[in-house]
């Protein structure tokens, strides 16, 4: 915890330039979500997003993506419905930039699935899922890691469901790649 207190310091140096600053809480906060340590995470995240969105604005790629952090943050924190909120407004933001898809929004996408996922509204987590899986194919192959990551997303989400039937085929296409 004395780690996580002294490493804001650099970004507290950094007050008189807020998209570096932004920056650099950023990866701090991905690091901390990345460590587990989802409290410290969400604090630089939050600051950091208030930065982004004064200097970059609501809507920019790099508020959009500090915004995805923070929702995993909370995620990872246990708070599904703040961690939902914040992924749909990022995917909004991520629509906007990217109507097509990329795979930021495949990420929040995914995120936005977990969250649905854990708040027991299978039926959209799914339907979300199927979206990032479609982009993520598009983007990176059927045989991609991140095909299979969404595959499992997605198998997770009908096996809760019940829907059981077409989690087998799901999985034994996620352990084929």
């Amino acid at each position: 915890r004395r780690a996580a207190t002294r490493s804001h310091l650099p970004a507290q140096q950094l007050r008189d330039r807020p998209a570096v600053r932004s920056s650099l809480m950023t990866a701090m906060g991905r690091a901390y979500t990345g460590l587990g340590l989802p409290a410290p995470a969400k604090e630089v995240l939050a600051d950091a997003l208030r930065d982004r969105e004064k200097v970059a604005g609501a809507t920019a790629r790099s508020t959009t993506e500090t915004r995805s952090a923070l929702a995993s943050a909370l995620y990872l924190d246990g708070q599904y419905e703040a961690a939902e909120k914040q992924f749909r407004t990022a995917l909004a933001s991520a629509r906007r930039l990217t109507p097509t898809g990329d795979a930021m929004v495949a990420s929040i996408l995914n995120g936005l699935g977990d969250s649905l996922s854990q708040l027991g509204s299978d039926s959209e987590a799914a339907s979300v899922y199927r979206e990032a899986l479609a982009i993520d194919q598009r983007l990176f192959g059927s045989e991609s890691l991140e095909s299979a990551l969404m595959l499992q997303g997605l198998g997770s989400t009908l096996y809760f469901a019940g829907r059981y039937q077409d989690v087998e085929p799901l999985m034994l296409r996620v352990l084929a790649i």
